[in-house]
């Protein structure tokens, strides 16, 4: 069973983009002083995130 949730060039780089992801989170808290959860949401609800999320555009 596969669970790569991203995938480039036929490889999983699932962890790749969580670790990459917490560490927004970790920006998003620190200058806007807000929770993890509060970071994570943003992120994943803001246009950045929208185009980041298409990995065959290499980014």
């Amino acid at each position: 069973m596969n669970d790569a949730v991203y995938v480039f060039n036929g490889k999983d780089i699932t962890m790749s983009v969580c670790i990459q992801i917490c560490a927004v989170a970790d920006v998003l808290q620190e200058r806007l002083n807000i929770d993890f959860v509060e970071a994570i949401d943003r992120f994943y609800n803001s246009r950045t995130y929208e185009v980041l999320h298409q990995v065959e555009n290499g980014f």
